[in-house]
């Protein structure tokens, strides 16, 4: 009986390594790859929810234009996702498609 309470016991904690504790370890190895993949030019979103393009990287900082002639300084770790130019299109489709959908909707009848 012994013997089973600790096969279970290690069968608990490995289901919890590849539940809990292996997952979380991927996404930080990809959040590292994302950040280190980071290139001037970039269309950024920060984790604040700023949409910038990166115009100067430094060691833990980089400079993002916000708007035409507006520049700020963030931390390198603020950066939430890229934003590369497939993704830009599709969200302009999806919001002209929207737009089509609102007109039609608004119309009277």
């Amino acid at each position: 009986m012994d013997n089973n309470f600790l096969l279970y016991v290690l069968l608990f904690f490995v289901l919890i390594w590849f539940i809990l504790i292996a997952p979380q370890r991927r996404k930080e190895k990809e959040r590292q790859r994302l950040l280190d993949s980071l290139e001037v030019g970039d269309h950024v979103v920060t984790i604040g929810g700023l949409y910038g393009y990166i115009t100067a990287i430094g060691e833990e900082n980089l400079q993002l234009e916000v708007a035409d002639g507006v520049l700020i300084e963030i931390m390198r770790n603020a950066v939430a996702l890229v934003k590369n130019e497939e993704e830009e299109d599709e969200d302009e489709g999806e919001e002209d498609e929207d737009a089509a959908d609102n007109d039609s909707n608004s119309k009277p009848h």
